[in-house]
Order: structure tokens, then sequence, then C-alpha cells
């Protein structure tokens, strides 16, 4: 479920990090009105940008103006962390004239994920041009000196600190990604690796800005108390950097040739305080009609999958035999192509890794094989309706919505195409999901025992 997991991710930094406050020729041209792709979510067509998203909403009093670059970790060819680090660098130079002088507080946010490269700020309508403004001048070719470079270098090393370095199965979950995926750019670290991080080179840098930031392949999303008519005007009068390197390949993130595999491991970690079991399941996505569609059935599966409902875990893991002292489950998307389950607990007393092995594994096998009750999909399918129908502030929850997909690498779709694609999903349709999810899949565990 893309919240549940976008927030573990955050947390633990394997997906997510950045700057986070909490929470053709001649000039550019609008070549067309708004047009609404969906329910909530109109588009603007222009010649500067690869889309335009705005969402109206009277209500908030202010605007929220995200530039987002499909240029992630995934996609950088150099040393790992290093998009990240452009990140700090570019966001860095949106406040720094040519003379490579900074003549601004840098108030506002920025993320890098394996996916994409976000950059955003919350402001008036009045100021929408200033914050458009900021935001597209961090595809400017970087002029902040080599001197601040090196000293951000310290700041993500700092960061590492912060994030990772005192999660002892960090380590772990690295080289289970790097065997889930093959070594594939999806195994890559978006911060980077502690003793690389004080080597990431200046003119390396540079070279992945140019060519990762390029306003061509950026989406830009509008949200608040602006009309569309203001915005048209912006863009209409927008002075654009064009782009100045040729942009990145985007390689496949997961290998066609990846073959369905069990890979199951013992390990000590003396550092560890309690023993703990890894599982990650990886599949490519079926046909599902949309990616709407597929989310929503993902999301209907993990609703049942963690629940204590029949067909769920935590019955047999935790409330009908002390099993697991306690657990984490997440069925997620990657990209548009393929899902994921993941799964970590640690034992209840009397309890061992093995059995939970076994017991999640049987009723992995159960909900897979033999299917769902139909009374479990019913309440799950009630439960996540009315989950949905509990949002009021509908034009917020698109806004973040629209960006939370970007961030992900997925396409994006509205709250009404949510409420609607789940109103049509059946019993069925989640059966034969977990039935191809389960046939196709590639599984890596760690058994990791603290002595």
């Amino acid at each position: 479920m893309k919240f549940v997991y976008w927030l573990f991710t955050a947390l633990v930094g394997a997906t997510t990090v950045g700057l986070t406050v909490y929470y053709g020729n001649g000039a550019p041209v609008v070549l067309s009105s708004p047009s609404v792709v969906a329910k909530g979510i109109e588009t603007i067509e222009t010649d500067i940008f690869q889309q335009v998203y705005y969402i109206h909403d009277s209500d908030t009093g202010v605007v929220k103006v995200t530039l987002s670059f499909p240029s992630g970790e995934a996609r950088n060819p150099y040393s790992e962390g290093l998009a990240h680090y452009v990140e700090h660098l570019a966001w860095a130079n949106a406040f720094t004239d040519a003379s490579g002088t900074e003549n601004h507080a840098r108030h506002a946010n920025a993320s890098t994920t394996m996916y994409a490269t976000n950059y955003w700020m919350n402001s008036s309508s009045y100021d929408l041009k200033s914050l458009i403004d900021t935001l597209v001048s961090v595809a400017d070719p970087i002029v902040v000196g080599p001197q601040y470079a090196f000293e951000e270098r310290g700041i993500i090393r700092r960061e590492y600190e912060l994030r990772q370095a005192e999660y002892p199965l960090l380590p772990v979950v690295f080289e289970m990604e790097n065997a889930l995926y093959g070594g594939g750019p999806m195994s890559r670290s978006i911060l980077g690796k502690p003793d690389k991080i004080p080597q990431f080179l200046y003119t390396n840098a540079k070279q992945l800005h140019r060519s990762s930031h390029n306003l061509s392949e950026a989406t830009l999303i509008v949200y608040g108390d602006v009309s569309k008519k203001r915005v048209q005007s912006v863009l209409q009068n927008l002075d654009a950097p064009k782009a100045s390197g040729p942009i990145l390949n985007k390689p496949d993130l997961i290998s066609s040739e990846l073959t369905p595999v069990r890979n199951s491991v013992q390990l000590k970690l003396p550092e560890l305080v309690e023993d703990t079991y890894l599982y990650r399941r990886l599949a490519p996505l079926p046909d599902c009609d949309s990616i709407v569609r597929c989310d929503l059935i993902i999301w209907l599966s993990y609703w049942i999958l963690d629940s204590p409902m029949k067909g769920g875990v935590a019955g047999p893991l935790r409330f009908d035999d002390f099993v697991t002292r306690s657990f984490w489950l997440d069925f997620s998307m990657v990209g548009t192509t393929h899902v994921l389950l993941s799964f970590e607990a640690n034992p209840d007393q009397g309890a061992t890794l093995n059995d939970i092995d076994r017991v999640f594994e049987e009723s992995l096998r159960s909900a897979f094989d033999e299917g769902i009750p139909q009374q479990s999909f019913d309440r799950a399918k009630r439960q996540l309706t009315e989950y949905l129908e509990s949002f009021e502030y509908l034009e917020d929850y698109n806004a973040e919505q629209t960006s939370l997909l970007l961030s992900l690498g997925s396409e994006v779709y509205s709250y009404d195409e949510e409420t609607q694609a789940l109103k049509d999903i059946q019993l069925s349709d989640v059966e034969d999901f977990l039935a191809h999810f389960s046939k196709n899949s590639r599984t890596v565990i760690r058994k990791v025992y603290s002595e």
C-alpha cells in the first residue's frame, strides 16, 4: 500500500532522502487551455515542461508548487548517492547568483527517490511567479563553488549518520535488495555508502545535473488558491533555461531476465538487540487494465493480508498463536512493472525464526493457493471504502498524491479514479492477482540472529 510504503522507506532512508523541513525556439508559449486529465486534476500544455498539473483549491489560502524530474538514483550512472548530492547542489544553486554568491536563505523542501528528484515551495498566490522562477532555476548550470560542494559532502555524511548509521539491519537489507534485483539499479543506495560519500566528485555532479535536470522531462504541479488564468499568464512569461546536456538514458529498473527463485540465508549480527526475520518477494505486475486498478487490487490485498481476518497473516502469527511479538508487512508496486511484498518480524517468547518462517509461508500459501474468503474480501473492501470516504479535503489529497505517485515512478491518477476502481474490483480480481504473484515471484529471506 503506497502510503505505508512511503512512510517506511522515508524513515529507513532506503527509498527517499532529501532536504526536509518537515513535511521550442524563442520565448515559452502556453499551447492550449487546461484540459481535465482526471476529476480534480487539470493539465496545462506548454513547450517548457513535459507536463503541468493544476489543482485548484480556494479554501487553502496558499499555493504549493512542486517541480519533479523523472531522474532519481536509478538513472544515476555515477557513484551511488550522487543523485541525492546533485539535489543538494541544485537547490543551493537556486539561491546563488552567477558569481557563486549565495544571496537568499533557503526555506523549502527537496527529496530524491529511486525514480525522481522533487523540489517544492509554499507561499501566497501573489508569489506564484517567484515560486516558479525559483524552482525552475534548479535547472540552471551549477555555479556554487567547489568549497561549498566539499562542505555539502559532510552534510550528506551527517545525514547518513542520522538516518541510517544506527540501523543495524541496513547492510542486510541492502544485501537482500541486491539478491532480489540481481544487482540492478533498484539495489543502489540513495544516500550512498559512508566510505564513498567523501569521494563524490564535483565534476561528476555537474555532469549528472546537466543530464538529469531538463525541464522538457519535468512535471510542474501547481496547487492552491490561484486561478488557472494566473498560472497560464506566469507560464506564458516564464524565462526558462534550455537543456544544457544530453538527457539520461532510462534503464530497465528490473531486468526481464530475472527468474523465480527462493534465497534463504541464516546469519548472526551481534549488535542486533533481538532475532529478526526479513522477507522480500518480488514479481512482475500482471495485467490489471490500468495502474490505478493494479494499485487498488494491491491495496485491498494488503488490507486483507495485514489483518486478523481469515486469509490474513495476523491471526496465525499473533492472535491465534503467539508466534511473533511484533511484525510489519507491506505490499506495494515497484514503479509500474513489478509488485513487492515485504515482511519483517520478531519472535515472541518461546518462538523461533523458523517458527515465523513456517507459519508466515503457510499463511501466504493458503491465501495464494486456496483463495480469500468472500467475507474477508467484503469486509476489507468496505473498510477501505470507508477510509477513502473519510478524506474531506480532496483537492489537497489529489495534490499530495500526484507528487507522491511521481516520486514512486508511477502514473498519476485522482481520488475519483481510485474510488471508482475500488468499486469495480471483485474477489476474483484479487485472487487472480495473488495467484499470478505467487507463481512468478523471487523470494529472499534472511533469518538474522542476535547471538
